[in-house]
């Protein structure tokens, strides 16, 4: 925790000196300590932080009604009950994740999202017209949650895109419903070379994908689409007509079958997702550009990904594989960049095996400039140089088939 509290805290001295203390950008890292602070009991220095970010909200320019809302309410809450903490998802994935970082981490990154102020922003930087953006779902791996992968759901928001992380219920390890209902998983890790597991799998993936499905679905109903986006600029409302999905592991084996079989969808990108439960995509593959994106533990004997030869030439559009050096499975999702946040680098060996040996802040700029460029590709039919070979730019990227 005191390594945790020491990165807060210099972020913040720095953004102090460098913006003030009433910046929106400061404010919102003495909101992001205060929610560190409340997720580790330190409620008198939790009170604090809330408090001086409420007071710099209500004088900073822009919409920040939202915010002060829920920094009210969870002073009101600490007010009536000594005991009182965050029940969310974040506080039961953190104690369940399997890494050495603090209790409400995931939690304490707040996301960004969509305000008039930073549309106008996005409008000059991408030209579009209408009142509607790109659409990208995001989901996760097995038993994965998709708070595991909000900085990169950030970053691609932050070129233009309308991003909706999916959970899977029953098979996400916990799913918090708005009334507060905790679901569990059934099922745990599971391994595609047992034949009763494999079933389990394909049944996964199809259960999957009529979950994306019914997240278009309900995203295309003008009163859903009010109820999530009212509070936003109508420039952040979702273009289910222009949709890519984007997955790690179990999650890209998704947006692979996703692609086949909703015509909505015109891309998928696949981060390191075992095919062996897509047995349709042996005969019938998808027609919509696709990005297979390995990690370099895959180069090794007994390779985790031995369907995506077989699947190859059933990708029948535009396609590109690709390899990132000195990653492993978990280089894909956000915890590369959460060590290097908490000043955990070099990587630990016991670390390593799981998320590479690649430093975060580095790995989130070789994805963001790749799945954009994609995107970019797919969404908006711009030419992208970047997908056409290697480049010194990024040399830990190998350009394996096109």
């Amino acid at each position: 925790m005191k390594v945790a509290e020491e990165m807060y805290l210099r972020t913040l001295r720095g953004k102090e000196e460098a913006w003030g203390p009433k910046h929106t950008s400061t404010l919102d890292t003495v909101c992001n300590l205060g929610l560190f602070y409340h997720q580790n009991w330190k409620l008198a220095e939790t009170r604090r932080m809330y408090s001086r970010a409420a007071e710099g909200y209500e004088h900073a320019e822009g919409d920040h009604e939202a915010d002060i809302r829920y920094l009210r309410e969870q002073l009101s809450s600490l007010a009536v009950d000594k005991d009182h903490r965050p029940k969310g998802k974040s506080y039961l994935l953190d104690k369940n994740s399997g890494f050495p970082i603090p209790e409400g981490t995931f939690e304490s990154f707040r996301m960004q999202i969509c305000s008039p102020k930073r549309q106008r922003a996005y409008s000059k930087h991408r030209s579009w017209s209408g009142t509607e953006i790109p659409l990208v779902l995001m989901s996760p791996g097995n038993s994965g949650s998709r708070l595991e992968y909000s900085i990169i759901a950030q970053a691609v928001a932050s070129q233009g895109y309308t991003v909706v992380t999916i959970d899977h219920p029953y098979d996400a390890k916990f799913v918090v419903f708005p009334d507060g209902e905790v679901v569990k998983a059934v099922i745990d890790e599971l391994d595609p070379r047992i034949p009763e597991q494999l079933k389990i799998i394909e049944l996964l993936l199809d259960t999957r994908v009529s979950d994306a499905r019914f997240v278009l679905d309900e995203l295309e109903k003008p009163d859903v689409v009010h109820a999530l986006f009212s509070d936003l600029s109508p420039y952040c409302r979702p273009d289910t007509n222009h949709v890519a999905i984007i997955g790690h592991s179990l999650g890209g084996a998704t947006a692979m079958l996703a692609s086949s079989k909703d015509d909505r969808v015109l891309g998928a990108l696949n981060m390191d997702g075992g095919l062996a439960g897509v047995r349709s995509f042996l005969q019938d593959g998808t027609d919509v550009p696709v990005l297979l994106f390995e990690s370099d533990s895959n180069s090794l004997p007994n390779t985790q990904q031995p369907d995506w030869p077989k699947i190859w030439p059933q990708l029948t559009d535009w396609k590109l594989w690709l390899r990132l050096e000195r990653s492993e499975h978990g280089t894909f999702t956000d915890f590369p960049y959460l060590v290097h946040l908490l000043g955990m680098e070099p990587v630990p060996p016991e670390m390593a095996t799981a998320i590479g040996r690649i430093s975060g802040d580095r790995v989130l700029e070789i994805m963001s400039a790749y799945v954009d460029a994609f995107l970019d590709f797919v969404l908006r039919a711009k030419h992208q140089k970047l997908l056409e070979g290697p480049t010194e730019a990024f040399s830990e990227v190998e350009y394996l088939r096109s």
